[in-house]
């Protein structure tokens, strides 16, 4: 890759290494590397727009280095983690946050609320946060952000961001994903696709099946570090209709995507536009999801899919039976969903949105 070389080198967090421990630590709050190498490939290419997508492993050094080199910067904020010092959005007691405090820079609420002491060094997460958050403000006043969703938006508005700099661009599909014929039969499953964390809601998921018939199944599609305590949870109800299928892709994943009855969404933190809805509407698959984030603005709800309070148990059952006994919603159900995509979600769609925020931080630059 003609490019490799400006490429910082990754810290490494997983070590007894004090010096290693010590890069990590420092390179998490400002990485002076990856300032260094982007202006280097700055200068190397010469781009009219930089578009800043995920800074985390790099440290706010990336807007730093834009300004020293005067390239406008468009930002995608695809998630609370810049507004929020826990990162999620989510309370104590993991509860959805609604407080304002966070958002409008208070961040020392965090603490007396105590959100971040589920957190290892959490004094060091903090302290990232508000080094991070220090430079975000200082560079932010001549930032266009783009923001997936609305609900994203709003909170960004509510940070004290300029409202006129802040873009709704919804994600989109790739091209191909629109080449798939969408399957309108299934196998008689539900199935989750993501990763198996305690945000993810998956836990109370587990907890409905026992409403649904035996002879339903569940399939979950991923890993993460709560596996083993949904397994126990399933086992120890007795559910035997619940499978673990790890993670899957290509042609084992389309396979899941095509034969079950609908996909179901059931977390229980700020999810800003997630990718499985819209590739759930690319199969011609309905929805279940959990009433949050910007999940509302993809789903019509009773439409192209159904809408749950976050941890609603009964909910979610009810979701689930009302669409095993209505054979014909699900159909139409999924034909809506796959309506919605080839309209609002598409490449073109987006692509003619994202070229416009460039063109005008350009004409503003």
């Amino acid at each position: 890759y003609k490019y490799k070389d400006f490429f910082p080198s990754h810290p490494i967090y997983k070590t007894k290494s004090i010096p290693k421990l010590a890069d990590f630590l420092i390179k998490g709050c400002y990485d002076f590397e990856a300032e260094k190498k982007l202006l280097a490939l700055i200068e190397e290419i010469k781009p009219d727009v930089v578009h800043v997508h995920d800074f985390q492993a790099l440290s706010h050094s990336v807007f730093v280095a834009c300004k020293k080199a005067n390239v406008p910067v468009v930002f995608t904020v695809h998630g609370p983690d810049h507004l929020c010092p826990a990162e999620s959005l989510l309370t104590k007691s993991g509860e959805i946050c609604h407080e304002a405090h966070c958002w409008k820079g208070q961040f020392h609420y965090s603490l007396i609320n105590g959100c971040l002491e589920h957190r290892k060094v959490y004094p060091f997460v903090f302290f990232r946060f508000l080094i991070r958050s220090t430079l975000l403000r200082m560079v932010s006043k001549n930032l266009h952000f783009i923001c997936p969703s609305q609900a994203i938006a709003n909170l960004v508005v509510l940070s004290g961001k300029d409202k006129s700099r802040i873009h709704v661009v919804n994600n989109a599909l790739a091209n191909e994903k629109f080449q798939i014929e969408p399957c309108y039969e299934n196998k008689g499953y539900f199935l989750y696709v993501g990763r198996l964390e305690k945000t993810k809601g998956l836990h109370y998921l587990i907890e409905a099946m026992k409403h649904v018939p035996r002879n339903v199944k569940l399939h979950i599609v991923g890993k993460g570090n709560r596996e083993e305590d949904l397994k126990k949870q399933a086992s120890s109800l007795g559910l035997d209709n619940i499978d673990f299928l790890g993670f899957r892709s290509g042609k084992e994943l389309e396979e899941e995507y095509k034969n079950c009855i609908a996909t179901i969404l059931p977390c229980n933190w700020f999810e800003n536009f997630p990718t499985t809805i819209l590739e759930s509407y690319a199969y011609g698959k309905p929805v279940i999801a959990s009433k949050l984030g910007g999940i509302p603005e993809m789903i019509d709800n009773g439409i192209s899919g159904i809408l749950t309070e976050p941890t609603d148990i009964n909910g979610l059952a009810n979701a689930m039976n009302r669409l095993l006994n209505d054979k014909e919603l699900v159909v139409n159900m999924g034909k809506a969903g796959r309506v919605k995509l080839e309209r609002l979600f598409n490449p073109n769609v987006h692509y003619d949105k994202l070229l416009n925020v460039y063109k005008e931080q350009l004409i503003e630059h």
